[in-house]
C-alpha cells in the first residue's frame, strides 16, 4: 500500500480516532480523580557511633574515626536490610498494633517499606506509601522502636564501637497527580489504540472482501 492509501483510510476513520482518543482521556481523568488520595510518609535514619572506652584507657588498639565511619556506613546498609526483612516487618506491625496486610508469601512483606541509601552514606530514608497517613506514620514510629531495639541487641554483643540511631519524626506528603504528563500519555495511548483498531478493521474487511 502507498502512503496516500493509508491517509485515505485514516481520513475516513478520523472521527473514530478522535472520539476514541477522547474516551481514553476521559477515562484516565476519571480513574485518577476517583482514586484514593495517596501519601508518602518518610523518616530518616542516621547512623552514628560512640565509644564506651577511650584509647588511653585500654591496652589494645581502637579503630580510628575513618574506620568507624566506614563501619557506620556498613551498619546503615544493615539497617536498610532489616527494613526489608519479613520478620522485622511483622515485628513493626505488631509494635504498632496494626494487622498485617494479606500477601501471597512472606517475601512480599519485605517490599512494604522502601529504603534508599546513597552510596557510602550513613543515612537511610524509609518511605511508606498509602492512603492513610496516620497509619503510615504510626508504622514508621513503630519501625523506629524496633530498629533501636535491634541496634541495642547488637551493641550488647560488641566491645568497641557502639552504634546509635538518630531517627527523625515521620512526616507525610500528599501525592499530587501530574496532570500534564498523565493526560499526554492518555492521548498517545488513545491514538495508538484507535489507530490499531482502525487498521485491524480495514485488514479484516479487505481480507473478507477478497476472500
Amino acid at each position: 500500500m502507498e502512503l496516500r492509501e493509508y491517509l485515505a483510510i485514516f481520513n475516513r476513520a478520523k472521527w473514530v480516532i478522535i472520539v476514541g482518543t477522547i474516551v481514553v482521556v476521559v477515562l484516565t481523568f476519571l480513574v485518577i480523580k476517583l482514586s484514593k488520595t495517596q501519601y508518602d510518609s518518610t523518616m530518616t535514619i542516621t547512623v552514628g557511633y560512640q565509644r564506651p572506652v577511650q584509647q588511653g584507657n585500654v591496652g589494645y588498639f581502637l579503630y580510628d574515626d575513618y574506620y568507624s565511619m566506614q563501619s557506620s556506613g556498613l551498619f546503615a546498609t544493615t539497617v536498610a536490610s532489616w527494613m526489608q526483612s519479613p520478620n522485622i516487618v511483622q515485628a513493626i506491625y505488631a509494635q504498632a498494633g496494626i494487622t498485617l496486610p494479606k500477601v501471597r508469601n512472606a517475601s512480599q512483606l519485605g517490599k512494604i517499606f522502601t529504603v534508599s541509601q546513597s552510596q557510602q552514606s550513613t543515612t537511610d530514608t524509609v518511605t511508606l506509601r498509602g492512603p492513610d497517613k496516620n497509619q503510615s506514620e504510626k508504622l514508621l514510629s513503630a519501625a523506629s522502636q524496633v530498629l533501636e531495639q535491634q541496634t541495642n541487641n547488637l551493641n550488647n554483643n560488641q566491645k568497641n564501637n557502639q552504634f546509635i540511631l538518630q531517627i527523625t519524626q515521620p512526616s507525610s506528603t500528599k501525592i499530587e497527580p501530574f496532570w500534564s504528563l498523565d493526560i499526554s500519555i492518555a492521548i498517545v495511548l488513545g491514538l495508538l489504540v484507535t489507530t490499531f483498531g482502525v487498521m485491524l478493521n480495514w485488514y479484516l474487511t479487505d481480507h473478507k472482501a477478497r476472500g
